[in-house]
């Protein structure tokens, strides 16, 4: 099977019912020992681990086209695999991080939550206990002071694109809306 041609990798089954990842540029394995439980596959990218016995260091390795471009010392452990260009880690003290496609921190930022960027570049996270909205490039759009944050979907910010709301964020218990830049759009607060 293969997930996305943009990886360019080849998941195959062997003859010992064991997993292979091959690929599709050069039509020999990609790494070592790989299985289900060491490889992460995101929309263009496949990720994967391997221990390098000299240094006694995990490596993650990231592959596009069927090669691999960047290898990294892993920092952290993989918690969600890439999706519309940015995956979830998640750090040995239990905060999250984002990573783009160059295998590098969107910023320096810890999150007690963590959710996925949506395929507009927009992701709600927790920092300090209180919710926000932070961008792709890893600039915060509507600040982290607030008791939560809804969100519309894709399908309509695709729908209605010249929509002017885009979050309702609560705090002290009632909602105002905000547009696509984290301003708001009216000075109205919402119970619901």
């Amino acid at each position: 099977s293969i997930d996305s041609i943009e990886t360019g990798v080849l998941k195959a089954i062997n003859n010992t019912y064991g997993y292979e990842f091959i690929s599709t540029k050069t039509n020999e394995l990609i790494g070592k020992n790989l299985n289900s439980s060491n490889v992460f596959y995101g929309d263009k990218i496949v990720m994967f681990l391997s221990h390098d016995y000299k240094r006694n260091k995990e490596i993650l390795s990231f592959v596009k086209n069927g090669e691999i471009y960047k290898s990294i010392d892993l920092e952290y452990e993989i918690y969600k695999p890439f999706k519309n260009g940015i995956a979830i880690v998640k750090f040995n003290d239990g905060k999250y991080g984002y990573i783009n496609e160059n295998a590098e921190l969107i910023n320096e930022d810890r999150y007690e939550e963590a959710f996925e960027f949506d395929s507009y570049g927009d992701a709600i996270a927790k920092k300090d206990d209180k919710y926000g909205i932070i961008k792709k490039n890893g600039m915060t759009v509507v600040k982290f002071e607030n008791d939560e944050v809804k969100m519309i979907s894709d399908k309509v910010k695709l729908n209605y694109s010249k929509a002017k709301v885009y979050y309702a964020v609560k705090k002290s218990g009632l909602y105002k809306l905000y547009n696509n830049k984290g301003k708001s759009v009216n000075k109205t607060l919402y119970e619901t």
